[in-house]
């Protein structure tokens, strides 16, 4: 955490909602205003600008002008999605914390309705349902609502910008995203398993996850290789923190 952040937590925020930006400025506007348009009224957006050389900097200023009270700028060198997340974790206010790629958009009701169910029962992680979103159309994708970890671990839903997290907690866990691989996200999400003791689901689809056919996850190069190098990396971090011998039967699944 920023020394200048420490002992500065502002309670009253109930979500910090995470936006990494990076050349997106087809998208970024759309991204933004169903943020802005949230019917949560104590949520902060954090843009952070992870060095972009485009025009995505003046589509974010506009919306700064515009909504200078929920949106807070947060600029660095280019250094990743991983990175840029990382970043902006260490400026969040929220009681949770949620992540919301930049070409992609959310429903406004998503995070009030989500934090409500938080709450209900003190939960760490809550997640929602999402849709595919292609140029033409649009298809509803509705995941099983598994809580048992093992089962959770061999088949839940790695990503991470359709769920939100305790922040203390996560905080507690020391999880933080892996710079310069694909896959960050499961490695992410995977490593958080054994923490996990309060787990919850809402059924709406709440996320647009736009489909985009220049974005890294709808071709193979060498970059797919990364599966591997996370899979080590989680074998290792479970043997380190004592939770492989529970766990041998599902990672070996995985």
């Amino acid at each position: 955490m920023p020394e200048e952040l420490k002992g500065k937590r502002m309670n009253q925020i109930k979500v910090s909602v995470i936006v990494p930006v990076y050349n997106v400025e087809n998208y970024i506007e759309k991204c933004l205003y169903s943020l802005v348009t949230q019917t949560l009224s104590e949520l902060e957006i954090l843009v952070v600008n992870d060095g972009s050389k485009d025009n995505s900097d003046k589509i974010i200023a506009r919306f700064v002008a515009q909504y200078p009270e929920r949106i807070k700028v947060l600029v660095k060198e280019n250094g990743g999605l991983s990175d840029a997340r990382n970043f902006g974790m260490c400026y969040a206010e929220g009681e949770y914390i949620g992540f919301v790629d930049s070409d992609d958009y959310v429903d406004p009701e998503m995070y009030e309705v989500m934090y409500a169910k938080a709450k209900e029962g003190d939960y760490q992680i809550v997640e929602c349902n999402l849709h595919h979103t292609f140029a033409d159309y649009e298809d509803t994708e509705i995941g099983e609502q598994i809580t048992e970890k093992k089962k959770l671990l061999m088949e839940g839903r790695s990503v991470v910008w359709n769920k939100i997290y305790k922040r203390d907690w996560l905080e507690s866990t020391g999880v933080n995203f892996h710079k310069g691989i694909i896959y960050e996200d499961v490695e992410f999400f995977l490593k958080l398993i054994p923490h996990i003791e309060r787990y919850a689901y809402v059924e709406p689809a709440f996320v647009h996850y736009v489909q985009r056919e220049s974005s890294i996850n709808h071709y193979s190069s060498e970059k797919t290789l990364d599966i591997l190098k996370v899979l080590q990396e989680l074998k290792e971090y479970y043997q380190q923190n004592g939770y492989f011998e529970e766990y041998e039967e599902a990672l070996e699944y995985l």
